[in-house]
């Protein structure tokens, strides 16, 4: 009789639950069962209960699927007696050891684990940008349990407190539990939004998964864990604080703030039973994506966020559509202020290509993303016209904490810093962010504020955030910049 090798991944180091799940018992270890059928699963079933081992709970999104946990001391004959169930009968029930307990996405792996090629030059880079301490690595969680987590959701029968909720690392030691609060289909899997359990004002998290690789962030009072894949399932875990990173813009963007004018005055305001859609062309340099591999995921989440930030913001009737995506053998060997001046000129050899794919997509923006960390973006200018509808953001500033992608969306549109660090009225008045105290900051706003967060939020005084006002009609209204500029952008291409 044939046998048939039973498959499992290696256990490593456990992960530590999150606030409100159960513990795990004590020398147990938790195996993910898939295709078991009617005829196997009565098998199974008393091979359980002679061996002492427990079936959780039955994976609803994946038929013949569950999650069961085995005494450790009965681990080798389970599996073995597993094998015999295997060798009599098609097709085969295939048994995955999970690295720690099922309620987690990702699973903690040692810091000495062995990466090769780019992945650990990935990490490299990462090492050297945040430091040590500040990147940890984890794999995700098999492709059906994250299809559980994400379009079912784990609850109550799992030791949550609310439907929906999944557990989720953050660095070596601390484990954060997060509710989702939303999941959107997109062409290769899900984008879901949550927030974690007792979240503040500010709280949330965001990812994008497509079964193999799962990118987002999650985001607790000032700091910042960004999960990024590395290949094979393995994703760094990266810190940032709030007040981390590169500075906002080079030294030249800041004079262009100082010399704008009102070429392109604001058209009426938007009614809100309108609809404008901007269109977005998002362009990587080869030198970014040969270093990471989830650059489309992440720009899914920076276009998400911008819209977020919109239906948040009052400004209900203007939204963002990726309309491509693509790579351009850039390899960013010039200083940062060569890359905007390149990429907005339709004769350099290496970006002609995106000035076509600008027409053929018919994108009324351009966003170009690198890996230089010089600064975090710039936008070729304010209060654009076509020709200038371009703008560069730095991969470590495009999601949270920074946003950097819907900031220099900002400016193209004609909306500015704060007033305190950018007190120019042109070319409107009211265009600027809004700062509040020490606690937090608008789109817009620089860190005047000692590491305050920015939240995903544009300054509109007739909405609250967190119970207090996000600006004033005179200075700090920039939802009446976009929806006053929308429509005319949105008429670029």
């Amino acid at each position: 009789m044939k046998q048939h090798l039973v498959a499992w991944a290696a256990a490593a180091c456990c992960t530590l639950l999150a606030a409100g799940a159960a513990a795990q018992p004590a020398m147990q270890e938790q195996f993910l069962l898939r295709g078991v059928t009617l005829n196997t699963s009565a098998a199974v079933r008393q091979l359980n209960q002679k061996l002492g081992a427990v079936d959780l709970r039955e994976l609803s999104s994946t038929p013949g699927s569950s999650i069961v946990t085995v005494p450790l001391a009965a681990r080798a004959a389970w599996i073995e007696e597993l094998k015999q169930i295997n060798g009599a009968s098609q097709p085969t029930i295939n048994v995955t050891s999970l690295l720690g307990d099922y309620r987690s996405l990702y699973h903690r792996l040692p810091g000495t684990v062995p990466l090769l090629g780019a992945s650990a030059s990935r990490v490299e880079t990462l090492r050297r940008q945040l430091g040590n301490d500040n990147v940890n690595l984890v794999k995700l969680a098999p492709r059906s349990i994250v299809r559980e987590a994400v379009t079912v959701g784990f609850d109550t029968r799992d030791g949550f407190a609310s439907r929906g909720t999944v557990s989720l690392p953050l660095d070596a030691v601390r484990s954060v539990a997060v509710t989702q609060e939303s999941h959107t289909p997109t062409q290769a899997g899900y984008l879901w939004r949550g927030r974690p359990v007792d979240a503040g004002a500010s709280d949330e998290a965001v990812f994008v998964s497509d079964g193999e690789n799962m990118t987002g962030t999650v985001r607790i009072g000032r700091e910042v864990f960004t999960y990024m894949p590395l290949g094979g399932g393995v994703h760094a875990v990266t810190r940032q604080s709030t007040a981390d990173g590169p500075p906002e813009h080079p030294p030249r963007f800041n004079e262009k703030l100082k010399n704008t004018s009102n070429d392109a005055p604001p058209e009426s305001t938007l009614d809100v039973s309108e609809a404008v859609e901007i269109d977005l062309l998002v362009v990587f340099s080869s030198k970014l994506a040969a270093g990471f591999a989830d650059l489309r995921q992440s720009a899914t989440i920076a276009v998400d966020d911008a819209n977020k930030s919109f239906a948040d913001s009052g400004i209900l009737a203007v939204s963002l559509r990726s309309a491509h995506m693509a790579t351009v053998p850039y390899d960013e060997d010039g200083p940062w202020v060569s890359h905007i001046d390149r990429l907005t000129n339709p004769q350099d050899p290496v970006f002609r290509s995106v000035h076509q794919l600008r027409e053929q997509y018919k994108a009324d923006l351009v966003v170009l993303v690198v890996e230089d960390t010089t600064w975090c973006g710039e936008a070729k200018d304010i209060n654009v016209g076509p020709a200038a509808g371009f703008a560069v953001v730095s991969r470590i500033c495009l999601l949270a904490p920074r946003y950097s992608f819907a900031h220099e969306l900002g400016h193209l549109l004609g909306a500015r810093h704060d007033r305190q660090s950018d007190p120019e009225l042109t070319p409107f008045r009211w265009a600027h962010g809004y700062v509040n105290a020490t606690k937090w900051r608008t789109i817009m706003s620089y860190d005047v504020c000692g590491g305050c967060p920015r939240v995903l939020r544009w300054s509109n005084p007739h909405l609250e955030y967190a119970k207090e006002p996000t600006g004033s009609f005179e200075y700090e209204h920039d939802a009446r910049v976009w929806l006053e500029n929308a429509r005319r952008v949105s008429r670029f291409r």
